[in-house]
């Protein structure tokens, strides 16, 4: 991921970014300028996306664009007043670009029509990637900032942006279903533990394997000199062990898998997982069960966005 500091003086003319491009973030200023240009950007996106699915006739997918269409326009202004309050001004030299997919140029998106833009679950899928991303972006900084009003304000903006990512996902999900035939289901009734014993010794067990996988992409991703991969493995795997008051992981083998392949392996994985998750807090009795269920799946959430991130950075470096 190529990156450069924002803050330092003027930027001269607009810079265009993207989420593989994106300046590293040291100060409040740097986090606004680069946060308004994102904010602005998914805007006028859902904007579009809202206006697509008007022309096709969905209602309920315009009616929802619009709604996280007119959320950013929001969350933009509160930016600038926020700033203002501060005395904060952010540069406005600063164009963001969302992550488009290989086979869509973006004088297809702007032109009607379009076969990849042809399907709500396609148009869903886009806005999942890129509010996932943007939920990564934000992740990062607050983890990595030694500035603490840089921490409150990016955990804020993560936080908000994993909503988006969970209201997307759950339409994408609906999407699918009424796209393609209902395929037989994931997860059979005797295999989704409703109750909190046996949720409970699931839980355990499936902890401890993810621990040890990653473990084993780390060490990988280390001996392949990928020092950032082999970081978000770490991060995730001291967040599982602190949240589930697991021991840390016992492989000592780095995988066999390349550092794309691990990724990609990785983040079908946990949305498998994500996806139990949701099947147990649908199907459990137990309100304890369901409550913790649902904290998984946000937890996946977090864990499949930053997974996402990293694969798409990996392949926009060719590596």
């Amino acid at each position: 991921m190529r990156r450069g500091k924002v803050g330092g003086g003027p930027v001269s003319e607009p810079r265009a970014v993207t989420f593989s491009t994106v300046p590293d973030v040291g100060t409040v200023e740097d986090l606004f300028a680069i946060a308004t240009a994102m904010e602005r950007e998914a805007a006028k996106r859902y904007g579009e996306l809202a206006d697509r699915m008007e022309k096709q006739g969905n209602r309920p997918l315009a009616d929802l664009f619009r709604r996280l269409q007119e959320e950013e326009s929001e969350h933009e202004g509160g930016l600038g007043e926020w700033a203002g309050r501060r005395g904060i001004v952010p540069s406005p030299s600063f164009n963001f670009r969302w992550d488009m997919p290989e086979t869509l140029t973006e004088q297809q998106f702007a032109e009607a029509g379009g076969d990849f833009l042809a399907t709500p679950w396609r148009v869903l899928a886009v806005a999942v990637r890129n509010e996932e991303r943007a939920f990564a972006f934000y992740a990062n900084i607050a983890a990595k900032t030694p500035d603490p009003d840089v921490r409150t304000y990016a955990e804020a903006m993560a936080r908000e942006e994993l909503g988006h990512v969970a209201l997307l996902r759950l339409e994408r999900r609906r999407a699918w279903r009424s796209e393609h035939p209902e395929p037989a289901a994931d997860h059979s009734a005797d295999d989704i533990p409703t109750d909190r014993e046996a949720f409970d010794r699931r839980r355990r067990s499936s902890a401890r394997e993810r621990l040890d996988r990653w473990q084993g992409a780390a060490l990988a991703a280390e001996v392949a000199g990928d020092v950032a991969t082999a970081e978000l493995f770490r991060t995730l795997i001291h967040e599982e062990a602190g949240r589930t008051k697991s021991g840390l992981p016992n492989r000592l083998a780095p995988s066999l898998m390349s550092v794309r392949d691990l990724l990609r392996d990785e983040a079908h994985r946990v949305e498998k997982s994500y996806e139990f998750m949701i099947a147990v807090a649908e199907k459990s009795r137990d309100p304890e069960v369901v409550g913790d269920a649902q904290e998984d799946a946000r937890e996946r959430l977090s864990q499949l966005a930053r997974l996402g991130d990293r694969l798409a950075a990996v392949g926009s470096t060719g590596a």
